[in-house]
Formats: structure tokens, sequence, C-alpha cells
């Protein structure tokens, strides 16, 4: 469990997201990208970019902070809370999301991650479609917890697998380590199941995953998964006119580019060797590929911790993307390539092309539960941390077992409380005299932005975009760079 007590850490240093090089690129070539755009950009895209553009600027508004003790003021900004590519929202996310799990989710027995990726044209339209995404990710989970529930049933010589109960969370991811569009899944399912035994569930870890089981599980999903695009009338090899280009003409091209790659250069050192893998648990059946091989003790709640952080983590590592002198983006890999590729080069409207391709579609649920840890599971209070079963419901049965009783959402954790938590910063103690501070009041009319900040000597005029031009020339370089 996270502690969540009231020590002190080093005080807070707000952030200047106008120094960000995703920020600076779509500043300057924003505008540039919608002139010269052919098919209208959605409105989940726009507004999604106009919102980041926002994220983090005193001059749309903040909150207004000041210390009891000396009365020494600060102004902390508003967040876009957005899902994209906003990498302060997304990161606070990923703490938020994964400190839930491990609090009051995953159970203390062992997880394994189940990574399942899929075809190039099944990335496209999966990108776009979120109920046909849904229902192919909803396939994987369940017959990822099909066979683990046969494997116990097999294990323990059980009457049906309805008497074993299974669990997973899954994160689904838009990126790749390239900065393509890649829908792909990250699922940790409990090694094992939950058994009644004498009124009482108790797991039953498997003894292993072995290949047999990788394969049957990929050949299985790709199974539904063609049955799935036979019910939406949906072929992805059929060589028919494209569905999205025909409704969202301005998504198939972004996805297109996306997908394929095109556009980027690579700098490629020949003499790096740090791509090599052991990968075991590995299969591919038709157009999806699965891969078990990582499993941890639940016990160990910070390993678990930080596997939830990496499958919940933004699609762009800030610290290994730079602008070059004439005006491209470089992204630094952060393991070569078996080509040797250590680096990506993206024209600046290309790059933004990328940003939009990360963009998930409105209601999309990029965290999803399944099986007895699903929030609508009737037994999911017997099984996740922090509940406790009292000592007379293990006199019952399982068909007689009373029904949790309704309790409130658990809430968000506070802002400062978790950048005390991630970052040791605390921003409840005055920088001046390490007194309280306290929060005065919301400022977001503005003329009153406009008065606050000329009171505080800043700028109130927000950063500005520059105008539309002329794209560069360019012609694609599809070689390496040496």
């Amino acid at each position: 469990m996270h502690a969540h007590g009231k020590q002190r850490g080093r005080h807070h240093q707000r952030r200047n997201p106008t120094e960000k090089v995703v920020y600076q690129v779509l500043q300057k070539h924003w505008s540039t990208f919608i002139a010269h755009t052919d098919a209208p950009i959605p409105k989940f895209v726009t507004r999604e970019v106009e919102a980041y553009l926002r994220c983090g600027i005193l001059q749309y508004g903040f909150m207004r902070t000041a210390c009891s003790s000396c009365g020494h003021e600060e102004l902390v900004a508003f967040s876009c809370k957005r899902r994209g590519f906003c990498g302060s929202c997304i990161g606070r996310r990923m703490s938020e999301t994964s400190m839930h799990l491990i609090d009051a989710v995953l159970p203390e027995v062992p997880t394994r991650q189940w990574v399942t990726s899929f075809s190039w044209s099944l990335r496209y339209l999966m990108g776009y479609d979120r109920v046909l995404a849904s229902d192919i990710l909803e396939a994987v989970a369940q017959t990822v917890r099909e066979r683990i529930a046969w494997r116990v049933k097999q294990d323990l010589a059980l009457k049906s697998v309805t008497d074993v109960e299974t669990g997973a969370v899954m994160f689904v991811q838009r990126f790749d380590s390239a900065l393509r569009l890649n829908v792909h899944a990250h699922t940790l399912v409990l090694d094992g199941g939950y058994v009644w035994q004498n009124g009482k569930l108790v797991f039953h870890a498997l003894s292993e995953v072995a290949e047999e089981d990788v394969r049957w599980v990929a050949k299985r999903c790709w199974q539904r998964i063609e049955k799935i695009l036979k019910r939406y009338g949906k072929d992805p090899e059929s060589g028919e006119p494209d569905p999205i280009a025909e409704s969202e003409p301005f998504l198939a091209e972004v996805y297109g580019h996306a997908i394929s790659g095109f556009g980027t250069a690579r700098i490629v050192d020949e003499s790096d060797d740090s791509h090599a893998s052991g990968k075991t648990l590995v299969a591919q059946v038709g157009g999806i590929n699965v891969h078990a091989e990582r499993v941890i003790d639940g016990r160990d709640r910070p390993q678990l911790e930080r596997l939830c952080r990496y499958a919940l983590r933004p699609p762009i590592a800030q610290e290994r993307l730079s602008l070059l002198p004439d005006g491209r983006v470089q992204y630094e890999m952060k393991r070569a390539w078996k080509d040797g590729t250590r680096s990506l080069l993206f024209e600046p409207l290309e790059f933004i092309r990328r940003l939009c391709a990360f963009v998930p579609p409105p209601y999309f649920h990029m965290t999803r539960y399944f099986g007895i840890l699903s929030s609508h599971a009737l037994f999911r209070h017997l099984v996740v941390p922090g509940q406790k079963t009292p000592p007379q419901l293990l006199l019952f049965s399982p068909q007689d077992l009373p029904l949790p009783s309704k309790t409130e959402a658990t809430p968000r954790i506070a802002w400062a409380a978790l950048l005390k938590l991630v970052f040791k910063v605390d921003v409840t103690v005055c920088i001046k005299c390490g007194g309280d501070v306290r929060v005065l009041e919301a400022v977001t009319k503005k003329p009153e932005i406009r008065a606050q900040l000329l009171q505080m000597g800043l700028p109130v005029e927000p950063p500005q975009l520059h105008p539309a031009r002329a794209p560069p020339q360019v012609e694609f370089d599809f070689g390496y760079v040496d």
C-alpha cells in the first residue's frame, strides 16, 4: 500500500510547457498544418491539440495559492486532462492509475503480462473504429482467461471451467517505439484462478505457461477476430474501397502515414547489437501476435507497479526528443533496432500527423477490467486488496453469499498528494518560510486573469501560434542516414 501521510518533500517548481519540443513544433507549424490539409480535421483531434496548447499556460487560467504564515503567493496553471500525447497529463494518469491498481485492484498473486499486437491492416481499422476495436480487445481478453481457466480445471480435476474465477486488466496503447500508429494491448492476467473451497475463494497458480498455451491463445484469438471482421463486413485484405477514407479522409491519411512510417529517415549505427532478445513464449497466427514472457510475483508490489506504469506511459519520451537546426524533429530510440537504427527523423508536418494519430476516438476506454477484477464482478470484493472478508461470510456457500454493499467510487488522488508521492515534491509547503500553503481561488475569467498577472509582473498574453505559410518541399528519404 502507498503511504499517504504528511511527510515533507522538496519544493515545487512550475513547469514551462513552451520549452517542450512537442509544444514548439505545434506552436510553429499547427496553423500551416491546418491550412494545407485538404480534408476537414475531426473535432476530437482539434480539441486535443488546442487543449494541449493551453495546458500549463497561466494566461488561460490558474489557481491562486498563498502561505498562511508569510502570505507568499503562487499561481498554478490548469491542465488539459487529455489522453492523446500530453506528457504531463498522461503522466499524472499513469501515476494515479498504477497506484489505484496496486492499492485496490491487483491481488497479491502471480500476474503475467500478455502482449497482443495486430497486423498493419487491423491496426488501421482499430485506430478509428472504437466499436470494432472494443470487440477485438474483448475477444483477446476472453481467450486468455479461457485458457487459464481450462489449465486450472485440468490441474485440479474440476468439472467445469465455470468453477474457476479469473481476472485481468488491459491497457490499450496506440503507439510503438518508432512513434507509429500501433493499436495493441498489454494485459495483466492473474496467472491462475480462484476456486471455491470450504466456503472460501482460494487462488491456484499455474505451474507454468508453455509455448503450447501461447499458440492456442493466438490461434483462438485469430479465429474469433476473423468472425468479428466478417460480422462487421470488413476484410482488411479485400482491396475494396476504404470505408474510413470515404467517411473520414483526414484520419485515413493520418493513419496511413502513421502506420507505414512514411516520411521518416533513420540514423543507423551498424555496430549496435543491443537489440538481442531471448523471448520464447511467442506465437503468431494470421494477423495476430501474442507473447507472454513476463510474470511477476504479486507480492512484489513495486515491480508490479513499474509494469503498470510502463503499460500506461505517454507515447513520447520528452527527454529523447530534440529539434535539429534545420527544423526537423529527432527521436532517439530507447533500444536500437536489429538493423542498427538508433534515431528517427521527422519533418515537422509529419510529426504533427503522428500526434494526431495518437489521439484516441471519443468514449474509447484505454484501461479495461475483466473477470473477477471488473467493477461489476460478484465476488470482486473478496479478492482485491484493501477488502477483508468478514468471518461470518465464510459460513456461506458461493450461491448464498451476500452481495457486497454499495460503496462510493474511489476518489481521485489529490494533485498535491500525487506530486508528493511520485516526485517527492510538496506543493503544500511555502518556498519562502516553510509554512502551510492553502488555495485562495480559481481564476478563470480573462479580465481577472490579466489583472492578477499584471499584479505579479507576468506576461498577460499567451504564446501565439505562428501564422500559416507554405509547407517545405521535402523529398522523403526512406534510406539510412549514416
